[in-house]
Parts: structure tokens; sequence; C-alpha cells
């Protein structure tokens, strides 16, 4: 399976002493695949046990194009991503893997991504490697509506600025997410889900993560 993912992206930041500061545009476009290795072996009478729990285990590969403005001097050391621009600047190779469940009507899944940061931006930032883990978990409430609930968890290395580590940046943060989707034709479906913050290890001071809304359109080729 072949995915396209084109955000777009609304950031806010306010504090008590500095007005707010609002930014809205294009985010950085992904594209990326889903290989299920074991899918149609676990089709066929034949196959073993084993074979048929392995089919639910993708491996993903994919690239972050920089599409989205990236500032020309950076806000750096904030929170992850620290930085208050629409786009990362760098080009970003995504590697991972999931895994997901389907038992009638409830459906367990976990995922683990990889985004690893290529050179600078325009600016010299190197926004520093993320991974990201969700394990989670839905239930069919109609054959087309899957709510679910999972917990997030995104670390974020040190960034560098101009080739030089930034000392107060890089963190742990976890989220708890519900969420939505609802399949409206057979490739075309919307999702909506709310990352709510339940815990955060950050280095020195940095901003406090609000709520991360998230809403789209998925088209599957």
């Amino acid at each position: 399976m072949v995915n396209t993912v084109i955000p777009r992206v609304q950031i806010s930041r306010k504090a008590t002493a500095a007005p707010e500061l609002s930014i809205r545009g294009l985010g950085d476009v992904a594209f990326y695949a889903q290989i299920r290795p074991w899918r149609h072996r676990a089709e066929s009478e034949a196959a073993s046990t084993l074979v048929e729990w392995l089919e639910g285990l993708a491996l993903v590969a994919g690239i972050e194009a920089p599409t989205g403005e990236d500032a020309a001097i950076p806000f750096v050391a904030a929170t992850t991503p620290s930085l208050l621009q629409a786009g990362s600047g760098t080009w970003d190779p995504i590697i991972g893997v999931e895994y997901e469940v389907n038992r009638g009507r409830f459906v367990a899944y976990h995922q683990t991504t990889a985004f690893l940061k290529i050179g600078e931006s325009s600016a010299g930032l190197n926004p520093g490697d993320a991974l990201i883990t969700v394990t989670g978990a839905g239930y069919r409430v109609m054959d087309n509506v899957l709510p679910t609930l999972s917990i997030d968890t995104i670390l974020r290395g040190s960034e560098s600025l101009g080739g030089v580590a930034i000392s107060n940046t890089g963190a742990v943060l976890t989220f708890l997410t519900p969420g939505v989707s609802i399949k409206l034709r057979d490739r075309i479906g919307i999702e909506g889900s709310a990352r709510i913050p339940i815990y955060r290890s950050v280095v020195a001071t940095q901003l406090t993560p609000g709520i991360r809304w998230k809403v789209g359109l998925v088209i599957r080729f």
C-alpha cells in the first residue's frame, strides 16, 4: 500500500509576556509504502498458525519532503517539535514497523516509526531525529466507524543550529489519544484524533505542549 500525507499545519504559541504567535500553512508532505510480506500466504489454506499471526505485520519505508515553509531565523528550544514553523526544512527518511490484530469488531495495533533528519534547513537548523510509538485498540461500533484509544510517545533527539548542538533541546512526550476513523467508500475515509499530553520529560525549560488536533481525508491507492 502506498500512502501520501499532505498536512495543513496550524501552530499557536501563547506566553505570558509575549504576543500570541500563530503559524498556518502547508506542512511537510510524506510519501511512504506499507508492505505486508505474509498477507497472501496467510490467506492460503495451508498457512501455519505462525504465518497467520504474521499476517498483521507491516514494514514501512518512505520519505518526508521539506514542502512546509521553514523559518529564516528558527525559534529553537521550545518543545517537540521545538521549531515554530510549518516545515522542518530537511529531507526526512521514514522507516518503521506496524502490527495489527483484528478479531471480529475488535482491533489492536502498535506502530513504531523513526524520522531521520538529513542535512540542515536553509537556516542551518537540524531539528533532530524522532521516534514515535503508538499502541492502541478500537471497536467497530458500525461496519464503517472505528473509535480508537491509544498511548502515543514521541522521543526527539537534540537539535543543532549551524552545526552546533543546542543544549536545552530534546524531549520525551506521552499522549493519550482518542480518535475515530470513518470509511466513506472502499478506499476513501476520514480520520480525526486529539493528542492529549499526559507526561513530558524535557531538558531545561521548554514550552508546555497543548492538545494536538488532527483531522484528515484518507485515500488509499
